[in-house]
């Protein structure tokens, strides 16, 4: 059943609401924000449309806003009874699930959920602590196969870093590993988009959760320039890496500096990558004909 769109905008005023007030900007700023976000048109909430509520809602969960969790994820840790008789087999069971989220081979903010469900459909018991030594082994060869499936497709993916309880630097490092793959998949020159990657890469991140903003935007953005990559659209690449040094530009004005050099070094292969694609599709009508 569909939400109401009355409803939808309801929520997203409220969320609006809590995050000025979570992240402290005041009043003169926030207008400021929603006037640049409607394009000048209006600097009040309630004149917004509901895909501007939502921009800013980003915008301020790029900025460090944290929802409250619904009740289904309050307390979500999965957690191991040091007493327990299994517990050596169920700590080797939640480290092989730690391992499927490192290769990306689950993408969840729940571990315990997706973890419950996969343990159900192994053994038929409804959570990690009903397990016994057997049961934890039947689960973990279940883990280890699906491993070796996704690897198969995804061979590059046993190298990635982990992102959590990492330095600062390493979460950034994961996040342009991820965009690079994400990139390497669609044909294109690539060379600009590794410049700017890979001096993201190089800087020294000292404030993790800045570093967690900044690989999220990276992997947005490698997913937007894939894209555009496929459909050779490679002014649209170029506009993806502007969109990108924007965004980095709220959390850390002087790497945006930096990206914005990278950029200019960019432009002349963005231009031939531009004139390839105009002769190839020429060429295609031509055969077509």
């Amino acid at each position: 059943m569909r939400t109401p769109p009355a409803k939808i905008r309801h929520q997203l005023l409220a969320k609006l609401h809590i995050a000025f007030k979570q992240i402290g900007i005041d009043e003169d700023t926030h207008r400021a924000m929603l006037e640049r976000i409607t394009g000048g048109r209006s600097d009040s909430a309630a004149d917004m449309t509901i895909a501007e509520l939502e921009a800013a809602v980003e915008e301020l969960t790029r900025k460090g806003f944290r929802p409250a969790p619904p009740a289904a994820r309050q307390g979500d840790w999965v957690k191991i009874n040091p007493n327990s008789p299994d517990a050596k087999h169920k700590r080797k069971l939640l480290a092989q699930a730690y391992e499927m989220e490192r290769i990306g081979a689950v993408k969840a903010d729940s571990t315990s959920r997706w973890l419950r469900k996969f343990i159900k459909r192994q053994t038929g018991r409804d959570a990690l602590q009903w397990l016994d030594a057997t049961d934890c082994n039947k689960v973990i060869e279940g883990l280890k196969f699906w491993r070796q499936r996704f690897l198969l497709k995804h061979p590059l993916a046993e190298n990635r870093p982990a992102a959590a309880a990492i330095p600062a630097n390493a979460i950034v490092k994961a996040g342009v590993f991820d965009a690079m793959r994400l990139v390497g998949e669609a044909r294109g020159p690539i060379d600009g988009i590794r410049n700017v990657l890979v001096l993201l890469d190089s800087q020294n991140f000292s404030d993790a959760k800045i570093a967690a903003q900044v690989a999220e935007l990276i992997r947005e953005f490698g997913e937007r320039a894939r894209q555009a990559l496929l459909r050779w659209d490679y002014r649209k690449v170029r506009s993806e890496l502007l969109w990108l040094v924007g965004r980095v530009a709220d959390l850390d004005l002087k790497i945006a500096e930096g990206m914005r050099a990278a950029l200019k070094a960019e432009a002349g292969e963005t231009e031939t990558a531009i004139a390839s694609a105009r002769s190839r599709n020429k060429n295609t009508r031509g055969d077509s004909l």
